[in-house]
Parts: structure tokens; C-alpha cells; sequence
């Protein structure tokens, strides 16, 4: 990485990175995209890594154990052939869509100035989130929208690697618009 301007040019690149990040000052750049591109990734992350925990009937980083299965459900399971007990793993649609890098069908990944988000449009996923008057909820993504401790490094660790990038960037086009 190498900066072709003054010191006071790079100071003041710099200092408008914030507001450009979060959407307050123009982005022509699209600085924010790639910053937002590897916090997604790591947040995806942490979405697949504690749905697989809660499917194996532990609990995720975010806290969160999953009720286990109905034994109509592993009964149902059993009359289809399929031995395995693991929660909402019965065709692995969800799984795979939640799955990092994957571009599998349902994968929610919503790259916007400021933002992004991630999760699952697989059409029942809704109704595992939120419950249904027969079914126990289990939530998938946080409830509340807050990240969870357990989350927090690996979400920084995605920061950062966006933050080199964004970098790099400023440097190559020398500022930030």
C-alpha cells in the first residue's frame, strides 16, 4: 500500500472515512460496499456456524439452544427413512442457504451504502424463526438485531479485514472522492 499525496491530504482522507462508511458523506468509491462486503461475510458466518450448532441440539455463540424435536416429528422422520434427529436438517435446504459463499437458493446477502443484510428467504424459514401456534420458534438470527458477545470478535475480525481493503483503496485512488 502506498500513498501518493501529502500527509495532510491522507490525514484529511482519513477523517471524512466515518462519514463515508456510514453513509453520512458521498460515496462515489463505493468504499462503504466493500467494507460492508466483509462485516456481511463474517456476520454470515456467524449465522451458519450457530444454526449447525442448535441443529446438533447445542447452543450458538449467540446464546440461543433450540427446542428439541416433537417425537411425531422423529417419528415422521423414521417412517421416511431418514435416522438423523438434527433440528431443521431434514432436507438441508436451510442449511446450505445460510452457508457463507454458498450462493445457494434462499441466501440473503443485501449489500447496501451503510449496510447489510444476511439470512434465509427459504419460505419456512419465517415460521422456525418466529413459531407458529404448533411449532416452538427457533430463531435463526438474533431476535432482537442486537449482535451477541459471542459474536463480537469474529464481526470485528470481519471489520478490520474491510477497513484493510477500504484502505488500500484511499491509497490507490488517492482519497476518498
Amino acid at each position: 500500500m502506498r500513498w501518493r499525496g501529502t500527509k495532510a491530504e491522507l490525514l484529511a482522507a482519513l477523517n471524512k472515512l466515518p462519514g463515508v462508511l456510514s453513509n453520512a458523506e458521498p460515496d462515489p468509491y463505493g468504499l462503504s460496499i466493500v467494507f460492508m462486503a466483509e462485516v456481511g461475510a463474517a456476520a454470515l458466518r456467524c449465522v451458519y456456524d450457530d444454526f449447525r450448532a442448535k441443529s446438533d441440539g447445542g447452543t450458538g455463540r449467540d446464546g440461543v439452544k433450540w427446542a428439541d424435536l416433537a417425537e411425531s416429528t422423529l417419528e415422521r422422520r423414521r417412517a421416511k427413512g431418514i435416522v438423523h434427529d438434527a433440528i431443521l436438517r431434514e432436507t438441508e435446504a436451510l442449511r446450505q442457504s445460510l452457508e457463507p459463499g454458498s450462493m445457494a437458493p434462499g441466501q440473503v446477502f443485501r449489500l447496501e451504502q451503510g449496510s447489510v443484510t444476511v439470512g434465509s428467504e427459504i419460505p419456512y424459514a419465517d415460521h422456525h424463526q418466529n413459531g407458529t401456534p404448533r411449532m416452538p420458534a427457533r430463531p435463526i438470527v438474533p431476535v432482537d438485531g442486537a449482535i451477541p458477545p459471542g459474536w463480537e470478535a469474529e464481526l470485528q475480525e470481519g471489520a478490520a479485514r474491510g477497513m484493510e481493503k477500504v484502505l488500500e483503496l484511499v491509497c490507490y485512488y488517492g482519497g476518498v472522492g
